[in-house]
């Protein structure tokens, strides 16, 4: 090969490719599956607030920008691409409900009068400022033990760890290209199964961050509205598991007063 006489032919065809790209609704199992991941990635995208505090409005911007980006991704058969977006949209999860928790246990402290810190702030302050995301997620699994947060907390963090090896390239197994135009092309049963797996992350990812909002108090739902998400969730997440977390988000993590 030689770059210097290659180099035009090459880009040309690589925007043919483009043009001709076939994207993921090319089948019409895989287009309803996709119609339902936007669905629910809209019910995400409308319940982060739009404003808050400095810190979590950066995150929530982080969030949307990640999940329009998977989204694209996603449509256009780039499925390993798209687990980086929704591993980065996991790991802004967790920090987003560490930031909303450490938020609201000061609050709830600070109307008892008890202005002091406490041992369970100051481990979220230090999860929080750490670029670890492995000790975050270990910690935020021991803050929630035991509570009903608990499996969407874990299930969030096997995926993560799952998309953490396409992202630090430690699948061994991965096919070598040494041409930019072998992008894999996607099989039905390979987009079904891609979709129904990113539908499940979509719907805990759902819980996880309606718990966040609703310790910032800033859950913005009609009760139409909310029986609505009920629905989308189900059959992954029951009608009564949401109903808990929206009516006993205060009282799933036992807050220290001392």
């Amino acid at each position: 090969m030689m770059i210097s006489k290659e180099y035009k032919q090459d880009c040309i065809k690589f925007k043919k490719y483009i043009r001709n790209q076939k994207y993921i609704d090319r089948f019409e199992e895989s287009s309803k599956l996709f119609d339902r991941l936007y669905y629910l990635s809209f019910c995400l995208y409308n319940l982060l607030p739009v404003k808050s505090n400095k810190r979590i409005t950066i995150y929530c911007n982080y969030m949307k920008r990640d999940l329009i980006s998977a989204l694209n991704l996603t449509y256009t058969n780039n499925f390993e691409s798209a687990k980086r977006d929704y591993r980065t949209v996991i790991e802004t999860a967790f920090r987003l409900i560490s930031y909303s928790l450490k938020e609201y246990i000061f609050s709830v402290r600070k109307a008892n009068k008890v202005y002091s810190s406490s041992l369970q702030l100051q481990k979220l302050r230090k999860i929080l400022d750490t670029h670890k995301i492995g000790k975050l997620t270990s910690s935020l699994e021991k803050f929630f033990k035991n509570t009903v947060l608990f499996d969407d907390i874990d299930f969030l963090n096997e995926k993560y760890s799952k998309f953490s090896a396409i992202t630090h390239n430690n699948d061994m197994d991965a096919e070598e290209s040494n041409n930019l135009l072998l992008i894999k092309e996607h099989s039905k049963d390979e987009s079904v199964n891609f979709l129904n797996e990113i539908i499940v992350l979509m719907d805990h990812l759902i819980v996880v961050i309606y718990y966040s909002v609703s310790l910032q108090n800033k859950v913005n739902l009609s009760r139409q509205d909310f029986y609505f998400l009920v629905k989308m969730l189900q059959p992954e997440i029951s009608e009564e598991h949401l109903t808990t977390i929206a009516d006993d988000y205060s009282t799933i993590v036992d807050i220290d007063l001392k």
